[in-house]
């Protein structure tokens, strides 16, 4: 994963992500629907007219979802976990029980 272990330099400050693999996970997750949207962004941009215009919510989304991975990175486990637990609960009470496994 991204800078596990390593010191990153921010306003003269050294800051070190401690790796956890729980946080590691969500923020993998995460990255993984902003991947799979930057696809979709990609692809609405070829048609014209209305598709671009649908393609703004698909943005926001892309956007959020790295704030979130940021905010995960900064405030560890704890945030990581709840986010995990919400999305599977999420799943479970839209009806998609494919989300739902061993954890």
């Amino acid at each position: 994963m991204m800078a596990l272990g390593e010191e990153i330099d921010f306003e003269d400050k050294k800051n070190k992500y401690k790796g956890n693999e729980s946080v590691a996970e969500v923020i993998r997750e995460v990255y993984l629907t902003v991947r799979i949207s930057t696809g979709t962004i990609t692809e609405l941009g070829g048609f014209g007219g209305h598709a671009k215009i649908s393609s703004l919510p698909i943005l926001r989304g892309v956007v959020e979802g790295c704030i979130n991975a940021t905010y995960f990175m900064s405030v560890g486990e704890g945030a990581a976990k709840d986010a995990h637990y919400r999305a599977i609960a999420k799943a479970y009470h839209n009806t998609d029980r494919t989300a739902v496994r061993d954890s």
